[in-house]
């Protein structure tokens, strides 16, 4: 929960709230991991929940303010509502009648997050756990998967860029789990290297798409890395032959 004094950003800073609206105290809140960078801001969140979003006045705003402005978010009353470092925060609100998500697209590096506060009805029926769960504007390497479900499930969500790359990124990392079974061996040697990796070789043009489309997600360019760096070193390039070694 939100409260006077407490973190901005628990377990990764050590900044605090200073004079936290009434509206807000007490309220569910998920901080966002420090300085997260532009990308989409994805909110899940249960039925019958008032969400407030809180966010820098100054050069960490990464257009939060005039995207919530744009869409129907009221402008809340916060007077001296700051962090700790002096930094003044405005705080945005809008209420919500359904469960589901909401998107929001950021133009840069943002101080932000989240609050909840459910309806006394909603409190008193609503399944455990916390009415809103928020994914990071830099989403984390391991979530492909829930990435691309959301993207399926949720038709809001799913009309963003974000879900675009995410599909091609799914696709490839699916294909790339069976077409790049060879880097599992210790060694590859130069017909190996050739077949699965370099040309038109499945693996190696899969490995490429995951180079292209899974910048938000570490795990999935992580997986085809040692792809990558076989044709980068070693397979021909614009009919140039390269020293090939097994290594």
């Amino acid at each position: 929960t939100i409260s006077e004094g407490s973190l901005t950003n628990p377990g990764d800073t050590d900044y605090t709230f200073l004079n936290v609206p009434a509206s807000i105290l007490g309220a569910t809140y998920i901080g966002s991991k420090a300085w997260p960078s532009a990308g989409t801001w994805i909110i899940t969140h249960k039925p019958s929940v008032k969400l407030y979003i809180w966010v820098d006045q100054q050069d960490y705003n990464a257009g939060v303010s005039d995207y919530l402005q744009s869409d129907g978010w009221t402008a809340e009353d916060a007077p001296n509502f700051q962090r700790s470092d002096n930094r003044p925060l405005s705080l945005f609100s809008k209420s919500f009648s359904t469960g589901g998500s909401y998107a929001i697209q950021t133009n840069g590096r943002m101080v932000g997050g989240v609050v909840a506060q459910l309806s006394t009805a909603a409190s008193m029926t609503s399944a455990s756990g916390s009415p809103i769960y928020m994914a990071s504007p830099s989403p984390p390497g391991n979530l492909l998967v829930e990435a691309y479900e959301l993207c399926m499930t949720d038709p809001a969500v799913g009309r963003l860029d974000f879900c675009k790359t995410t599909f091609e990124c799914f696709s490839a990392v699916s294909l790339a789990e069976t077409a790049c079974e060879i880097i599992s061996e210790p060694t590859i040697g130069v017909s190996e290297l050739n077949r699965n990796i370099c040309g038109d070789a499945q693996c190696g043009q899969q490995a490429k798409r995951i180079r292209e489309n899974c910048t938000d997600f570490q795990k999935a360019r992580s997986f085809v890395a040692p792809v990558l760096m076989y044709a980068d070193t070693y397979c021909p390039k614009g009919g140039i032959a390269t020293d090939l070694i097994n290594d």
